[in-house]
């Protein structure tokens, strides 16, 4: 028995089988002045399916949550001094699969735990290990390693952060690239009074990339502060190796920090070839702050795969928002449905990345080119805030969707449903009642409720705010508890924060429609490549038809000069 175990052991530990994932932690009252704060730490990987029984995968395994994927195969260690950790305990890397794919051979799996962290510290935590699968990677000389160059500050600094970043390159093919993936925890008080609470983000792994194409890779970002966020390279920092043998090791490829897209160029790449992709996803106070709150990595993979045989691929799509907002303990379902890309290919994978207890359906053909998968999730109160879910199709062409998407809230039963930004409602119902509504100068309202019906609540267009115990008497308030209202008025900053919520999502808005514009280029290029051949015919018939008309002329001439010298003679 002991010696399965060791085997397991470095069967997840030494070799070629990761595929990437992300770690985040966060609060789990980011208001609370206490001299320990429970923190929780979410762990998202990303394996070889195939490659041994720690990291195998299948129905039974997700509905009975055992065993863990990789369990007991490798930490999330304290990589800082051990007096600045803040009494953190190493945490176990073994996760629940979530979902597993047999054709692109992948498991992924997720994992939380709470522990117990003193007040205001800051430390780094990483889960280190070898191999990543055969890929093309830096790590060339005896070392494992080679010098980096950077272009962008490191979180921490105050340097203005750089948008659009190319890599350095990977130079040649490892089976023994070790990986590094870690975060940063900062429980410092924000200038807002609040602990910060890093973005969430994730993306399926690997994603192919046909060869000779350029593709746009966008990752989902979600910040339950409403942050702004932005993406850079990895790097390996004095404080934590970001990367591992992976930095920048995607050669051809272009980041647009501001938006989070990788845009891969895989001209000159070759069919198989695998290239690792290691991000740091960071948040901001505000668009003009050039210090990071925090710094979240995202790794995966990108498959180079032959010339699709149309260039249609499956489209994605569901009956959900952008962000959607759901109860802790309620069963919360939604459907996605898969269109047919190219005529008389059926969908043979859909593959997920979602939060631990969300359940796929199978998949149920509706029609002849049209598919439904129903997810259906009870979250619980240890998943309270940000969560993102990620989709790909795969057709029996092995032709692979984009990426698809969705944000989820996970908020305590009862409470309103709102995403990080959005502006609760501002209508009021009387049932009977008066109501005194206070304009402030901000055009904000605010209003409480008559002693009859609650004594002691009012509220503002934000937040309720506890008043004192009134008697009963008059429905209105007097003017004392006015001038407490006005005091409780919102502040500038939440203002401008708010203003900063409604400009990300005209931003988001924009990009999506910016994504529908190209999708409809990207249709009318492949529909102007299917013509190509047929207009090549019609030239063809017309070059021939002008060639016989010629010969034609000639003829005529020539019978002409003929006439002529019979009647000269």
């Amino acid at each position: 028995m002991i010696e399965i175990i060791i085997l397991l052991y470095f069967a997840c530990i030494e070799a070629s089988h990761f595929y990437g994932g992300t770690v985040t932690w966060k609060p789990m009252n980011n208001t609370d002045n206490v001299s320990s704060i429970a923190v929780m730490f979410t762990q998202s990987y990303q394996w070889s399916r195939s490659h041994s029984s720690s990291t195998f995968c299948n129905q039974s395994i997700i509905v009975n949550q055992s065993p863990l994927l990789c369990n007991g195969s490798g930490t999330l260690v304290c990589t800082t001094a051990a007096s600045t950790c803040g009494n953190y305990a190493a945490l176990d890397i073994g996760e629940y699969c979530t979902d597993f794919s047999v054709v692109a051979d992948s498991s992924s799996g997720q994992i939380f735990h709470v522990e117990n962290i003193t007040a205001g510290a800051e430390f780094c935590v990483a889960y280190t290990g070898y191999s990543w699968i055969g890929l093309q990677s830096s790590n060339c000389g005896s070392s494992g390693k080679k010098k980096r160059y950077y272009r962008s500050g490191g979180p921490g600094t105050t340097t203005r952060r750089t948008t659009v970043l190319t890599t350095t390159g990977a130079t040649c093919y490892s089976t023994s690239a070790h990986w590094s993936i870690g975060t940063c925890v900062n429980l410092a008080i924000r200038p807002d009074g609040f602990i910060n609470t890093p973005p969430v983000a994730t993306v399926i792994s690997p994603i192919n990339v046909p060869i000779d194409t350029l593709t746009a890779i966008t990752i989902p970002v979600i910040d339950a502060d409403g942050d702004y966020t932005s993406c850079r390279w990895a790097q390996n920092t004095s404080a934590l190796d970001e990367c591992g043998d992976v930095c920048q090791s995607a050669p051809g490829g272009l980041l647009d920090g501001e938006n989070c897209t990788l845009t891969f160029n895989s001209t000159g790449t070759a069919v198989g070839q695998y290239y690792a992709v290691a991000l740091m996803v960071e948040d901001f106070y505000d668009p003009s702050t050039y210090t990071a709150f925090s710094r979240v990595p995202i790794q995966f993979l990108i498959h180079i795969v032959g010339a699709a045989v149309c260039p249609l691929q499956p489209q994605i799509s569901s009956n959900l928002t952008a962000c959607s907002a759901v109860e802790v303990g309620q069963t919360f379902t939604f459907t996605l449905t898969v269109v047919q890309g190219c005529s008389g290919t059926t969908l043979v994978d859909f593959f997920t990345m979602p939060p631990v207890y969300m359940i796929k359906g199978s998949i149920v053909s509706v029609g002849s080119n049209k598919w439904t998968i129903t997810e259906t999730w009870i979250p619980t109160a240890m998943q309270l805030g940000s969560q993102v879910y990620c989709a790909v199709a795969t057709d029996s062409a092995q032709i692979q969707s984009d990426q698809y998407c969705l944000t989820f809230t996970v908020i305590p039963a009862g409470s309103t449903l709102l995403c990080p930004g959005d502006v609760p409602p501002t209508t009021t119902t009387t049932m009977g009642y008066t109501f005194e509504i206070h304009e402030y100068a901000d055009s904000n309202f605010g209003f409480c409720l008559p002693p009859r019906f609650n004594g002691n609540l009012c509220f503002s267009g934000q937040v309720p705010v506890q008043q004192a115990p009134v008697q009963q008497g008059p429905l209105l308030r007097q003017v004392p508890l006015q001038q407490q209202l006005l005091q409780k008025r919102q502040p500038p900053r939440q203002q401008q924060q708010q203003q900063l919520r409604r400009r990300r999502q005209q931003q988001l808005l924009q990009r999506q429609r910016q994504q529908q514009h190209l999708r409809r280029r990207r249709r009318q290029q492949q529909q102007l490549l299917q013509q190509q051949p047929q207009l090549r015919r019609r030239q063809r018939r017309r070059r021939q038809q002008r060639r016989r008309r010629r010969r034609r002329q000639h003829q005529q001439l020539r019978q002409l000069r003929r006439l002529l010298r019979q009647q000269l003679l």
